[in-house]
């Protein structure tokens, strides 16, 4: 299969990646896929926020070393606000300039209800952001699980396929 060029992004359009979060690999520092690069030419050192499922936002640095690019100084501050996990599975969305937002699901290959009320420790809060038309599920779901006890009914199926399994095998 032939490469794909290196198209720039049109206004509106999204690049997503995915990491399934292996503690040894990316507890103090997560590494941008290679392939992924490609959409971030320009932007390859200095700060990037992360935004998760909550809307709030994290400082994280963006450094190059030996050709790739990695989350830095911050990423530990999201994996544990997040209580993000060996096995989780993790969604990037890239806006094509200096923002991920990020989705964390769990074991249950469900997105983590937890993390839609995580806010950031060790004052590296920018701001939270304002509600945009599309997320109105989240808000939805939100709301649900506020107004009620944790049951079975609040539980959200994904598309997303079982990788926990996948993982494990690979580390005994």
């Amino acid at each position: 299969m032939p490469a794909r060029e290196n198209i720039p992004m049109s206004r509106g359009e999204k690049h997503k990646f995915f990491k399934v979060f292996l503690q040894e690999l990316s507890g103090r520092r997560m590494r941008i896929p290679p392939a992924f690069q490609r959409h971030m030419e320009g932007n390859n050192s200095g700060t990037v926020y992360l935004i998760g499922p909550s809307r709030n936002r994290w400082i994280v640095k963006l450094i190059e070393e030996d050709g790739h690019l990695y989350l830095s100084r911050g990423w530990t501050s999201f994996v544990m606000d997040h209580g993000i996990q060996h096995g989780h599975f993790l969604v990037f969305e890239y806006d094509g300039a200096d923002t991920f937002n990020v989705t964390v699901f769990g074991p249950s290959d469900c997105e983590e209800m937890s993390s839609l009320r995580t806010k950031p420790s060790r004052g590296s809060k920018v701001k939270q952001e304002e509600p945009e038309q599309e997320s109105g599920a989240h808000d939805q779901m939100l709301k649900e699980d506020e107004g009620s006890s944790s049951k079975a009914g609040d539980i959200v199926v994904t598309a997303i396929p079982t990788f926990y399994s996948m993982v494990d095998s690979f580390t005994d």
